[in-house]
């Protein structure tokens, strides 16, 4: 067995792995116990990354030859990958020739390396001579780097990890650190049982699993961050604790801003945000009287209207405190993708060029273009990802490169992204995985390497660069992403130049991309000239690290000097404003979106893994329970979530982590997971068929977290649940045929799930589909035989019952396994009200020889009684929420020697023991803690006291 240094392919907090492979088969994988970042830890997505480059799952899912489709919605066809870049590169030229270069766009992405950025960002702007090239980093980090660059002078986060256990106050504000960035949460439980005293402030509309380790929770409301932000900066001035000195050498405009959060009493803050006047001022002296305040932020702050507007008011708080600069303090964005940090520091958006320059600064320009060899770079504004697809709507962009992104599932208002990929006259897709939505539009596939396989750099989110090394070779036909790029672009450079003795792309290897990267960085905030390839192959380094300096910086602007004109950072006069779309009477409600636990992004990796089903199954959509006895709406309802911009069907749950008159839907739920036929004969696009394209006017980066919906139930009488057990090499394939019948319902949801066993014994480990749907009368018998077909259930081994002309029919499959048999198929179809017992005896592997004909009848509940074992809640161990209670019932009655008498310390510590939840990769611990939290305690028991907000001292 081999083992290969690289890093993690999922959030910005880029752990260390350590890749285990085989005859030129990933075959495991573990965290390197080395790597500053996660000193061997990793989360449940990084723990089963082996999984996903399994040899089954690649020949299902990957995009392994280049493909290309004569006509729109015909099957790709293959083709060479000379034939694939030549016509690439004459469709472009001839865009190019008839209408300019600014009618062709590019759409990358926070997932590619430092080096396939760099050559992308120069194949624009220095070849073709357009700023129509931005990244998906867009929708997730352009607020941060605004408002980083509008405060401190440069995209540049001034903390860094160990600042975690130095501070002795932390803020969490738009952000569920537990689920986005598990790893990092796995450093802030530890600084809190290390330093008892260290205080955690809590802000976020949803009460989330991150709640659990905050001494004050801050429920606002959506949208009112700047407002938060002013109130609390207007408590600090009144009580004395801002630092007029910092305030006096180190800033300038303080007295705009002091003037602006006037405005801003603790009453008018209370109404607007939703929140106790108590819990502000207590929440404005913990921040500014600690003796290190550090604040951790994301997409709450970033994805917003007025995005840049709270990173800036966040910003303004730490500098009127003096909380910068010094161990344990800062404004720390953390990163959404592996490599966004990357691009940023390439220039790889439509604002930006390399090494932190500005498109606006001729300075900058002219820079780049001396490096790069040209006469010129462009200076007409490129268009950033939403003005880019609108373009392409309107038939100003013609031709679309897209790569290692899928914007047909993640771009909010889905109507308008799709109209733009089916209006443009080309879309290629460079792209790893076969199965995103994006690829259906495709003109021309280009297949990608993936981790595993790719060899390069990612920076994550304390400016630290790690190397990304490949353990095993490119499957298929797939080439990296830097090097399709420079064959395309030497191609295109013949077309466009008519020069064949030279090239601006003369590139061999993707350290040779670097190496140009690196002098790029001369002299700028981000100088890596002291860093080279061999010294990145010994350890992860950050940045800045200058020419002669031996390592790099773990903290910025320690002597209180910024990269400004003056050196002095700068307040910037934020004002509330409201939300883009604010709730009203025909969309009363207020839906957010957001990461699960187990998932990434358009889940094109983690999707491949039924296991990462367990802990949440299927598509949902979550309100508060006072809501749903309202609108007479019970749990697993079928509902119309309506805006604006589109529709969707989908099941609702309560949920305690949801205020009132507020929904939540994660984001990873697309197309390619939850769809169906809307009234007018279009499919349904997933949740980003609801979310507005409205974006932050410095940023340009899009409201995703905010969006007026109407919630009405949907009366669709006919139902439909079908599952089986397929072989490993045929579960995924099968999946992708029954997605193409999701169409033909108003409802579908289509999903893996498994038997989950313990991660580190799989030998009896299963993958099952779950085909889910509704409609208002029971479709052709036909469609219903092709989903039995593509799940097993069409041979002689099958029992079945039908009822067309009431539109019944169950079909069940079994298999007898020597005195055993066990159901390894279902449908239900029409009435499913024994869904509930049958799927249990499907995924529990339980006996079912007694159940005979039951299995075709509608019965609720059968006479001889089924045991759910529960949801999952440890998915390493496969520990379900039932295993869990029954665990901490015995404590509550004395059925152990802690008895109810224990601390909710205790009780962890017991459940750990003895179920061993918690104890791998720690993901599930938030979840642990709430339920000790939450579980009942005996009549005997002494009443605890509730934990109670931290109280103001009153001055004297």
């Amino acid at each position: 067995m081999t083992e290969t240094r690289s890093t993690c392919p999922y959030c910005g907090v880029g752990c260390g792995v350590l890749i285990q492979s085989q005859a030129d088969q990933i075959t495991g994988i573990r965290g390197d116990p080395d790597h500053p970042a996660n000193f061997g830890r990793l989360c449940t997505k990084g723990s089963t990354l082996a999984l996903t480059a399994s040899s089954a799952v690649t020949q299902q899912t990957r995009l392994l030859h280049p493909m290309q489709r004569l006509r729109r919605r015909d099957a790709a066809q293959r083709v060479s990958w000379d034939n694939a870049l030549d016509f690439a590169s004459a469709s472009f030229a001839r865009i190019i020739g008839a209408h300019g270069p600014d009618a062709v766009g590019f759409y990358i992405s926070g997932q590619l390396l430092t080096e396939d950025y760099y050559v992308f960002n120069k194949l624009a702007k220095g070849l073709i001579g357009t700023n129509n090239i931005d990244s998906n980093s867009r929708l997730c980090m352009s607020s941060a780097v605004a408002g980083y660059k509008q405060t401190l002078g440069a995209d540049a986060p001034p903390t860094c990890y160990d600042d975690i256990q130095h501070a002795q106050c932390i803020f969490i504000v738009g952000s569920n650190t537990a689920t986005a960035h598990p790893i990092l949460f796995r450093r802030i439980e530890d600084a809190k049982a290390a330093n008892p005293a260290l205080k955690i402030i809590f802000c976020d509309p949803r009460r989330t699993d991150t709640a659990e380790i905050a001494d004050l929770y801050l429920p606002i409301l959506p949208g009112t961050d700047v407002s938060l932000f002013n109130g609390l900066l207007h408590i600090m001035l009144w009580e004395g604790w801002t630092d007029s000195a910092y305030i006096a050498g180190h800033t300038s405009g303080f007295e705009a801003l002091k003037a602006t959060v006037r405005d801003y009493t603790p009453d008018l803050v209370a109404d607007t945000c939703g929140l106790k006047k108590e819990d502000l001022l207590a929440a404005a002296r913990l921040f500014a009287t600690s003796a290190a305040t550090l604040s951790l932020y994301c997409q709450g702050l970033n994805q917003s209207s007025s995005g840049t507007a709270k990173n800036a008011a966040l910003i303004n708080l730490h500098l009127a405190t003096a909380q910068i600069g010094k161990p344990g303090a800062g404004p720390f964005s953390l990163t959404g993708q592996p490599n966004a940090m990357g691009g940023r520091e390439v220039g790889g958006m439509a604002n930006l060029l390399s090494g932190h320059r500005d498109l606006d600064n001729p300075a900058h320009r002219a820079e780049v273009a001396a490096l790069w060899g040209v006469p010129s770079v462009p200076s007409t504004p490129g268009k950033t990802a939403i003005e880019m697809f609108q373009a392409a709507a309107d038939g100003e962009i013609k031709a679309l490169w897209i790569a290692c992104t899928n914007p047909a599932q993640s771009m909010p208002d889905q109507a308008l992204v799709r109209r733009a990929l089916e209006r443009a006259e080309l879309v290629i897709v460079q792209e790893a995985f076969a199965t995103t939505a994006t690829c259906d539009f495709a003109d021309l596939l280009l297949p990608a390497t993936t981790w595993g396989e790719k060899t390069g750099t990612v920076t994550n989110s304390e400016r630290r660069i790690s190397r990304v090394r490949p353990a095993v070779a490119a499957p298929g036909e797939t080439r990296h992403d830097w090097s399709i790029a420079v064959d395309f672009a030497r191609r295109l450079e013949r077309l466009l130049t008519a020069r064949a003795d030279q090239t601006l792309f003369g590139y061999d290897s993707p350290e040779s991309v670097w190496n140009e990267h690196r002098e790029s960085t001369r002299g700028r905030d981000l100088d890596i000239t002291g860093m080279r390839y061999d010294l990145l192959e010994a350890a992860p380094q950050q940045w800045p690290m200058k020419e002669g300096e031996t390592s790099g910086k773990a903290r910025l602007y320690e002597d209180g000097i910024f990269p400004t004109l003056d050196g002095k950072a700068r307040f910037v006069s934020t004002v509330y404003r409201p939300v883009a779309e604010p709730r009203e009477s025909r969309f009363p409600f207020s839906l957010t979106t957001g990461r699960l636990r187990d998932q990434w992004h358009g889940m094109s990796r983690t999707g491949t893994l039924g296991r990462l089903f367990g802990h949440v199954a299927e598509p949902a959509l979550q309100m508060n329970a006072q809501d749903m006895a309202r609108r007479l709406l019970k749990e697993g309802d079928l509902v119309h979530v309506t805006s604006k911009r589109g529709s969707i069907v989908v099941p609702v749950q309560a949920s305690p982590e949801v205020g009132m008159s507020q929904a939540f839907m994660a984001m990873h739920w697309g197309g390619e997971y939850l769809s169906g036929q809307s009234s007018s004969g279009l499919a349904l696009a997933g949740v980003n068929a609801l979310t507005t394209s409205a974006f932050c006017p410095s940023s340009k980066q899009p409201e995703l977290k905010h969006a007026a919906v109407k919630i009405l139930k949907a009366e669709l009488p006919w139902s439909l649940l079908a599952m089986a057990w397929l072989p490993e090499g045929e579960a995924l394939a099968a999946r992708e045929q029954l997605k193409a019948l999701m169409a033909a319902f108003p409802f579908a949801s289509c999903v893996p799930f498994s038997n989950n066993t313990p991660l580190a014994d799989r030998s009896g480990e299963r993958t099952g589909v779950l085909f889910r749907a509704a409609g208002h009368e029971a479709p052709a018998d036909d469609l219903l035989a092709t989903l039995e077909r593509a799940l097993g259930l069409g041979g002689a081994d099958t029992l079945r019952y039908a009822d067309k002309k009431k539109g019944q029919r169950r079909t069940a499959r079994l298999v007898r396994a020597g005195e055993q048999t066990t159901l390894a198929g279902f449908l239900l179809a029409g009435d499913t009200s024994a869904e509930a017992w049958i799927s249990t005896l499907l995924k529990e592997a339980l006996p079912a020889q007694a159940y005979g004909r039951l299995l075709l009848l509608p019965v609720a509940q059968p006479p001889v009684a089924v045991q759910s074992r529960g949801k999952v809640v440890c998915s390493c161990l496969n520990v379900t929420d039932q295993a869990i209670d029954q665990h901490l019932s015995l404590l509550r009655e004395g059925g152990s020697t802690m008895g109810y008498l224990g601390t909710d310390e205790q009780r962890l510590a017991s459940l750990q023991q003895t179920l061993k939840c918690g104890t791998q990769c720690g993901s599930c611990v938030p979840e642990l803690k709430r339920r000790v939290r939450s579980a009942p305690s005996a009549q005997s028991a002494p009443t605890l006291p509730p934990r109670r907000v931290i109280p103001i001292q009153q001055r004297a």
